[in-house]
């Protein structure tokens, strides 16, 4: 079920990707005020969705491999509730990057017409850029704290994974087959190398 989920973010970005690609190339400006906003909301939802769909699929394989009789008695249904749970928590992600966009607009518009600002337009401009400044902060940590966690989330359970499967194979007396820590091991790098440039 999360491999689904994983899909529906992946497809997702695909689209945002596709539609920004023809909002640069066209001179559409309704395609392009939809990128700026909403675009850019479900653009963050579907990246941090796939991030955390990653982290839960490299943790449900790791737990599968730990708790082999408690892997059993999970369904179909409570995949897709925790599925449910991660979409509505990544709807809550992109709230700190949309604040900063729209009061950095409130922002440019103050500045724009600067020789022309009154006292209470340049105090009102003061304030907004104080707040501005802030929520720049508190906008890059959230997504470093997030991401850094989810980043080491991967890391930790994928090598644990290695680790357990490696020792469970080892007691049986059965090699270990290659392709299924190759894919382990790649799923950890991809992310890794994906996640790393935006922090």
């Amino acid at each position: 079920a999360v491999m689904q989920h994983l899909a529906v973010c992946d497809l997702l970005t695909s689209c945002i990707y596709t539609l920004s690609l023809i909002g640069h190339v066209s001179d559409w400006q309704a395609l392009k005020e939809f990128l700026s906003g909403v675009g850019m909301y479900v653009f963050l939802w579907s990246l941090y969705g796939s991030y955390s769909f990653t982290a839960a699929l490299t943790t449900i394989k790791l737990l599968t491999i730990k708790y082999p009789f408690h892997a059993r008695l999970w369904t179909k249904h409570t995949a897709h509730l925790l599925c449910a749970i991660i979409w509505v928590l990544c709807l809550l992600c992109p709230i700190p990057y949309q604040l900063y966009t729209t009061l950095g607009s409130d922002v440019y518009e103050l500045v724009k017409d600067w020789e022309d600002l009154s006292y209470e337009d340049y105090i009102d401009f003061m304030q907004k850029n104080l707040k501005l400044k802030k929520l720049s902060l508190l906008k890059v940590w959230f997504e470093i704290v997030i991401e850094l966690l989810l980043l080491l989330l991967v890391i930790f359970t994928s090598a644990w994974l290695i680790y357990e499967a490696y020792k469970v194979l080892r007691q049986r007396g059965n090699r270990i087959r290659r392709e299924g820590l190759l894919t382990v091991i790649a799923t950890a790098v991809v992310f890794t190398i994906s996640v790393l440039p935006g922090l």
